[in-house]
């Protein structure tokens, strides 16, 4: 994430006028002049800056999570890396599980983990993308083939005002998930079987 240049100036203002309004109020101008004590004045002073420093810093954290939760998509079309035209390998790695999605390859295991590192090679050539969101989608699980992977690079806007304020970029994916035929087959053939079996016990009533 990152601020713009109008998101910083707007961060200035917030962070400048919680200082002051909160420097004023903790210490009390009028009583600390009232002391006689140049000592104590500097201790009232120096007290009400530290109080007002860490009100400054949690309306900046509070600040910079309204914007991120406010942050929105300036585009969102995916587009299909795997199969491509490069003929190169796509695959897909989780982050701590370690599972890995191959295109046009089975599934070992499956994850419901979303981030991890992208990876298109072709002979000794790699490109590398971390990606922060993943979508598994069809047949979800072991054994299921990578029958297709779409990906999105989108950027992220935050605005208030018409003014964009802060951004961040983001890459995601979606990984299509397809049973392999002969798995349908064997489904199929075991369907069929019930139904027979079942005809059996109906039939000896």
């Amino acid at each position: 994430m990152q601020l713009t240049s109008a998101g910083t100036i707007l961060m200035s203002i917030v962070c400048a006028i919680t200082f002051i309004i909160a420097f004023v109020g903790f210490v009390r101008i009028e009583d600390v002049r009232s002391c006689y004590s140049s000592v104590v004045r500097a201790i009232g002073y120096l007290f009400g800056a530290i109080l007002a420093a860490q009100v400054t810093v949690v309306a900046f954290i509070t600040t910079i999570m309204i914007l991120a939760m406010n942050l929105k998509d300036s585009k969102s079309d995916y587009r299909a890396i795997y199969s491509n035209d490069l003929k190169a390998t796509v695959s897909f790695k989780t982050d701590l599980d370690e599972r890995e999605f191959v295109g046009g390859q089975k599934v070992k295991e499956i994850t419901s983990r979303q981030s991890g590192i992208l990876t298109i090679s072709k002979d000794t050539v790699k490109v590398t993308r971390r990606v922060s969101g993943t979508e598994y989608l069809g047949d979800v699980e072991k054994g299921s083939i990578v029958e297709k992977i779409e990906y999105l690079n989108t950027l992220q806007e935050s605005k208030m005002f018409g003014s964009t304020l802060m951004t961040n970029k983001e890459n995601r994916l979606k990984i299509h998930l397809k049973k392999p035929a002969s798995e349908y087959a064997k489904e199929k053939k075991n369907a069929e079987i019930e139904k027979d079996l079942n005809s059996i016990l109906e039939s000896s009533k």
